[in-house]
């Protein structure tokens, strides 16, 4: 039961990796198509970008850690 809560936990994280990538391209492809107010926006657009570049680090420690911990389980139990 605990292998199971480990993975889910790893493929949760994982998701949320990708998406939020996915969501950080499409946000620097926008800004980049379509520079209105490139001026006054642009710190509200710096913030969002590096806030979710900061997300993505979170997302890939909690990756590794769950995936340390999975391996660590599954050779406990072996």
């Amino acid at each position: 039961m605990k292998k199971i809560i480990f993975y889910i936990i790893y493929y949760i994280g994982m998701a949320f990796l990708i998406f939020s990538s996915m969501g950080l391209s499409i946000l620097i492809l926008i800004k980049i198509l379509l520079p209105l107010n490139f001026g006054e926006n642009l710190k509200r657009w710096l913030f969002m970008i590096i806030f979710g570049l900061l997300v993505m680090i979170f997302l890939e420690i909690w990756n590794i850690i769950s995936e340390i911990v999975i391996r660590k389980r599954l050779l406990k139990d072996e």
